[in-house]
């Protein structure tokens, strides 16, 4: 009987090693893709308690996808570095907006509609 415990255990667990293999495969063949949160920028030398609102900015196989701040519509986007630039419009019920192949670091700005700018820096690679 317990030849037949160690057996079944060895079974379970050679199924378990194969399905979780066969997950780790899928998931190489994903674009990279990165989460960064924007923030308002505090002006130097003012003590300020950091804001609670933050816009969370999705990027994924040349297209960025962008968190809404309540109340906000419509917000700007600047995707900006020294050799290379890109602006575009983004909407609350349309939130993306779709690169073109870029490669490098780049600051994020985004002017929301009631006047709040935020600001992060993403890693992005040629798609």
């Amino acid at each position: 009987m317990k030849k037949v415990k160690v057996f079944l255990a060895v079974i379970v667990l050679g199924l378990t090693s194969t399905t979780l293999l066969g997950a780790e495969e899928s998931s190489d063949v994903n674009f990279p893709s990165e989460t960064i949160i924007l923030r308002p920028k505090i002006p130097a030398g003012r003590p300020n308690a950091p804001s609670r609102i933050q816009i969370e900015c999705a990027y994924h196989d040349g297209v960025l996808e962008f968190s809404f701040p309540e109340s906000v519509e419509v917000m700007m986007v600047d995707i900006i570095n020294a050799e290379q630039s890109v602006a575009g419009i983004v909407y609350r019920d349309a939130p993306t907006l779709e690169l073109p192949p870029l490669c490098g670091e780049f600051e994020i700005r985004c002017t929301t509609d009631d006047g709040r700018t935020y600001y992060g820096m993403i890693q992005l690679s040629v798609q």
